[in-house]
């Protein structure tokens, strides 16, 4: 459905039952596809792929969700932003863009947003999975 975006959070007990902490966080926008984590745990980032976007939510101690930025990052209309990775030294967040053939790379700053660094294009056309080093 457009703009009915939402995410979730759960926890899982030591015997493997899962429990939800945030059933529901509505960020208004289309199709969220993959979810990463920042480095320290403190923040989730969700390609939105429908919407050509990233929302960020903050991560409570306890696992709950707070909506940050429904558009912490605009990927631009029809890129259909897929994956997600993190960089090892956990400063930079890349997003594959299928849609216009990139991979868009952000620096993550400590209040969550995330600033442009660079594009990397083209991309291969059937370019489905990212990972980061």
């Amino acid at each position: 459905m457009p703009n009915a975006g939402v995410v979730s959070s759960y926890s899982v007990s030591r015997m493997g039952m899962v429990h939800t902490i945030s059933g529901s966080v509505p960020d208004n926008q289309t199709a969220p596809c993959w979810v990463v984590l920042s480095g320290n745990g403190r923040f989730a980032y969700t390609t939105n792929t429908g919407s050509g976007s990233v929302s960020s939510y903050a991560i409570g101690f306890d696992g709950t969700l707070t909506l940050l930025n429904s558009v912490a990052a605009n990927t631009g209309s029809g890129s259909g932003p897929l994956d997600a990775a993190i960089s090892n030294d956990k400063r930079f967040m890349y997003f594959l863009t299928p849609g216009t053939g990139n991979i868009q790379g952000f620096e993550l700053g400590t209040d969550g947003s995330l600033t442009t660094v660079n594009t990397i294009s083209p991309i291969p056309a059937s370019a489905g999975g990212l990972a980061a080093r």
